[in-house]
This record gives structure tokens, C-alpha cells and sequence, in this order.
């Protein structure tokens, strides 16, 4: 009896220790994609401007879009790159977004720190056939950079 109850206790360790060394959380394996979700399940704060702000393309409201943008935004075509701000930047949002009616399709979205990665589709005049991948800095809820990659 002593022998079987000897053999359950370490059958039950073993058991434990093997179990707790396959229980890595997704950090562990992928640092760089900290909450990654469909974007229907992201709800930051940070989240919640980028979604207003591709809402606003959708709709092809200007001031509901540009509400949502920082004065010193900018945007690159990089993730290093030094951002286009100022006049170059409005004057992007309105002759690649705004004007051509571009539609942007979320499919995935991750979050890292203050960054959300979009990934999904976008086209013009409502046709969202190009793959699109995303980064938007957002600060004191506003969105303060893009990066199309």
C-alpha cells in the first residue's frame, strides 16, 4: 500500500512539472505580439481611436478623422522612417484617403504598448482588395503617427 501511494505521489509530481513546462503564456513566445486579436475582441483605449479613425475614412467624414489626429502627426512609408507632419500629412489624408472615398478593412489587430497594428484591407471607392499593415502611434488619445508597411 505504501509503495502504491509512493508511486501515485511522484506519478502526481511528474505529472505537474511536465504539465507546468508547457504553459507558456503567448508573451513568452511571441513578445511582439502583445494582445493579439480579432479586432472585434481589442477594446484599448488606444484601440478605440484607430477604430473611430478608420470609421471616419469609411465614412469619408474629414472631421470626424481629422478630430482624431494629432497637430504633429505625421505619416511613413516605413516602421523607422522620418514621418511627413504638417501639411504633408493633411494633404496625404486628403488625396489617398479622403478624396479617392478609401475604405479600410480591419481584419486583425495587435496591441504594443501605445502602438495598434492593423492588418486587413484597404482600396478606394469602396473596393478593399489590397492588403494593408498598419501602425498607428496613438498619444493622449490621439493619433500622433501611421506607418504603412
Amino acid at each position: 500500500m505504501k509503495t502504491s501511494i509512493k508511486f501515485l505521489t511522484i506519478s502526481l509530481l511528474a505529472l505537474t512539472i511536465s504539465l507546468s513546462s508547457c504553459n507558456k503564456s503567448d508573451e513568452e513566445i511571441a513578445p511582439q505580439q502583445t494582445n493579439v486579436a480579432p479586432a472585434a475582441s481589442l477594446n484599448s483605449a488606444e484601440f478605440i481611436v484607430v477604430q473611430n479613425f478608420v470609421n471616419a475614412i469609411n465614412a469619408n467624414d474629414r472631421i470626424a478623422g481629422l478630430a482624431l489626429v494629432s497637430t504633429n502627426a505625421g505619416y511613413a512609408y516605413s516602421l523607422t522612417g522620418s514621418l511627413n507632419t504638417g501639411n504633408s500629412f493633411t494633404n496625404w489624408l486628403e488625396s489617398d484617403l479622403f478624396g479617392p472615398r478609401a475604405v479600410v478593412n480591419i481584419e486583425r489587430a495587435s496591441q504594443n504598448g501605445n502602438v495598434i497594428r492593423i492588418q486587413g484591407r484597404w482600396g478606394r471607392n469602396g473596393n478593399a482588395t489590397n492588403a494593408a499593415d498598419y501602425y498607428f502611434t496613438v498619444e493622449n488619445g490621439l493619433i500622433t503617427a501611421w506607418r504603412l508597411v
